[in-house]
């Protein structure tokens, strides 16, 4: 990204939990149109099952910003 977006949607994902709404998450923020912004997410600890996912969409799509936290230190931290 050249410029910074007017908004910045944060998301955090923790643990070896599997959000079950995550993608409907995702893709309702992806979803929306005439706004500038990027999607931050963070995901909490090594084993987190979503990250993968978040890193093949981040991917293909330079509006998500994926950071991965190495320590699992829980969701509020993230």
């Amino acid at each position: 990204m050249g410029e910074m977006p007017v908004v910045s949607v944060i998301m955090s994902t923790c643990g070896k939990r599997k959000a079950e709404y995550l993608k409907a998450a995702v893709a309702s923020v992806l979803g929306q149109k005439d706004v500038d912004f990027e999607l931050v997410v963070c995901c909490d600890g090594p084993e987190n099952v979503n990250f993968d996912y978040l890193r093949g969409l981040a991917e293909e799509d330079r509006r998500i910003r994926l950071i991965g936290n190495p320590e699992s230190r829980g969701l509020a931290h993230a």
